[in-house]
């Protein structure tokens, strides 16, 4: 294939035609103008399929480099110099950032809030890519650094259990707002399988909050299980709060809202006859006693 047949993606470096309209491709491109380099940040999230609150908010390629001399910059590539490991492996044939370190990369960023860096580190550990573990031992290793009280914090605040973006949002936003609400809770049943499971539940006050994604809840099987689980949880008596993706756009008011129904629980709790069911029983006798 001669010069005039290539894709020119940037000076010097030469690709087959099409070759760059895959982020794959073009990461490899970029790649190719940098020696010991990995793709990073938003690029490695891209590479790595990661379920985003919001779309990523450039199209450039990123690549983290050693320290050294600076080459000359390249249209479309945005460099960042680390010293420290990046812990680099291959996704999609492509040279990447370990997941843990990924994640914080991102998370130090300063367009990034808190909140949008733990929505990206559910989803990492949601994807299987990455663990809590994982996460702390990386807070552990950026100690020191910049940026090194944000990544405890995503670390400190990351969870499994979460099954979307919005609801990570929704714990999150609950969490800043004094609220700890835990996701994938689950009630066994008498032979130790799972019964119900809960998105994101307080124990404490008997709140059950259920997010209805629009995707999901088009699929006829999983209409009619949750709206089985919709009568069955208040029976044992707890309160089911359902919420869209409307609290993205207006999470105070989301936050008031459950604020209120915390406040109003344990006289409700209090009032609840005994033998509802074995949770509430238990939260029941501590509200009697407090």
């Amino acid at each position: 294939m001669g010069r005039g047949q290539a894709e020119r993606p940037h000076h010097g470096i030469y690709a087959p035609p099409g070759f760059t309209r895959t982020a794959s491709g073009k990461a490899l491109a970029a790649l190719a103008t940098e020696s010991k380099a990995a793709a990073s940040h938003w690029t490695a999230v891209g590479l790595y399929g990661w379920e985003l609150l919001d779309p990523a908010p450039e199209d450039d390629v990123h690549l983290t480099v050693p320290p050294g001399p600076t080459t000359r910059r390249r249209q479309g590539i945005q460099r960042h110099s680390s010293r420290h490991d990046p812990d680099r492996r291959k996704v999609q044939g492509v040279w990447v950032t370990g997941p843990a370190r990924t994640v914080m990369d991102v998370a130090v960023l300063p367009a990034t809030t808190l909140t949008a860096a733990v929505c990206l580190a559910d989803a990492a550990i949601r994807s299987g890519s990455v663990t809590p573990v994982e996460l702390d031992a990386m807070a552990e290793k950026w100690a020191g650094r910049k940026g090194a009280v944000r990544v405890r914090d995503v670390a400190r605040l990351a969870r499994a259990g979460s099954r979307s973006c919005p609801e990570t949002f929704a714990r999150i936003t609950l969490e800043l707002a004094g609220m700890t609400f835990e996701p994938g809770y689950t009630i066994l049943g008498p032979g130790g399988w799972t019964l119900y499971e809960g998105d994101l539940v307080d124990e404490q006050h008997l709140l059950w909050l259920e997010y209805d994604g629009y995707e999901v809840h088009t699929e006829r099987q999983q209409f009619r299980k949750d709206r089985r689980r919709a009568r069955a949880i208040p029976r044992r008596g707890w309160r089911v709060l359902p919420f869209t993706d409307e609290i993205l756009a207006n999470p105070s008011a989301f936050v008031a809202e459950i604020l209120l129904e915390v406040e109003a629980a344990p006289a409700r709790i209090r009032g609840l006859p005994a033998g509802v069911s074995p949770e509430a029983d238990a939260v029941r006798i501590r509200w009697l006693a407090s």
